[in-house]
């Protein structure tokens, strides 16, 4: 049995089908799992005070987004319904010696600050020694050139007794060069690229959001008010569009979803889009499923090597994204030109780069199971 550590508990689209989307996969591989109800203090901490931003435009909006997600996680990830373990020393009992743990996602950070926790957090799984440690589809996320030399010595003392890592992306992968890694390690695209098209039509996706079928749809899913999008949003307005919330709330869209859509029904909403706006590294991989035409952004300049949504644009040669903190200027079928026509290109080559991503996932997870 393969234990298996992720982000579930957040209220954040992408960790929800990154869970999903893993568990099925490994099972699919022939891999019995389950999912560790782990739910770190101070994460789970900001997610509850999430629910008390009263001064939001909308008070009520993350009380109604965590009650979505909160139904969703509990019909979709069953593990789910087992008591919380909110402590190390909890989490380290519920694995026998001699188990498989497996840590996820966005869990290798070396964030020193009191809402991720300070390095090593228990996903890096220093507290399993007496257990078999892998690690699949795992980002050093937010791990900086400076920090990888200051903690490098510990990185490699860390994973040295891994007996597999499915790194994310190409910086990880380096990373774990650099730390001497010498175990099995690939590198992965994300869990969430194993999601089909829905087979549902655009009048029943759009019914299910409450939106109308017959106008021309922008998504917008950002976590900041970028400089611009206002003005960007509303010359979309006056062209027609329809521009929808899919996130965070987002005061300059003219309707939010982001409280009352599923992860499944945010992921499938994304196909109808004419364009997707968006800093979320999730919505991007959702644009590259449905191949829709997709601005992404980044308010935290970074190297494109260490860029996880600029390594998902290099997978589909698709490398348009802006950094910074202010959109580029002009009127929103300016700005969006660009994207669309690099969209509209081969089709075929589009479906076999996805179909790439997916085989590699289906070759790393069998390739865990084997061992």
């Amino acid at each position: 049995m393969m234990r298996v550590l992720t982000y579930h508990y957040i209220r954040n689209n992408g960790a929800v089908l990154f869970a999903e989307s893993l568990l099925r996969l490994l099972r699919e591989a022939g891999l019995p799992v389950e999912l560790l109800n782990y739910q770190a203090p101070s994460m789970f901490g900001v997610e509850t005070l999430k629910r008390l931003r009263i001064r939001w435009p909308d008070p009520l909006f993350y009380a109604r987004r965590d009650r979505t997600f909160r139904a969703y996680i509990a019909r979709k990830i069953p593990e789910t319904g087992c008591p919380p373990i909110r402590s190390r020393a909890g989490l380290r009992r519920s694995v026998p010696a001699g188990a498989s743990v497996s840590a996820a996602m966005d869990v290798w950070n070396i964030n020193q600050d009191w809402i991720n926790g300070h390095f090593p957090s228990a996903y890096w799984l220093g507290d399993f020694t007496e257990q078999r440690r892998f690690a699949f589809g795992v980002s050093a996320y937010r791990f900086g050139p400076e920090c990888g030399g200051q903690f490098l010595p510990e990185v490699s003392a860390l994973v040295r007794e891994f007996e597999m890592i499915a790194a994310r992306d190409a910086y990880t992968y380096q990373l774990m060069e650099r730390a001497g890694y010498r175990g099995v390690l690939v590198e992965v695209p994300d869990p969430t690229f194993m999601l089909p098209a829905s087979e549902l039509g655009r009048s029943e996706i759009c019914r299910q959001a409450c939106l109308p079928a017959d106008r021309p749809l922008i998504g917008v899913a950002v976590s900041r008010p970028y400089r611009g999008l206002k003005a960007l949003l509303a010359d979309a307005r006056q062209a027609g569009y329809l521009t929808v919330g899919l996130g965070m709330h987002c005061r300059f869209a003219d309707v939010q979803r982001g409280d009352s859509l599923d992860p499944m029904q945010w992921f499938n909403l994304i196909e109808q889009c004419e364009v997707l706006i968006t800093d979320r590294f999730h919505g991007t991989v959702a644009a590259m499923i449905h191949r829709t035409p997709v601005l992404c952004l980044e308010s935290v300049p970074l190297p494109w090597t260490q860029s996880k949504i600029c390594s998902v644009l290099d997978r589909f040669d698709l490398g348009i994204c802006h950094q910074g903190e202010t959109l580029p200027a002009g009127t929103f079928e300016s700005v969006t030109a660009a994207i669309r026509e690099r969209f509209s290109g081969n089709q075929g080559d589009h479906e076999a780069r996805l179909c790439v991503c997916r085989c590699e996932l289906q070759d790393a997870a069998r390739q865990m199971a084997a061992r």
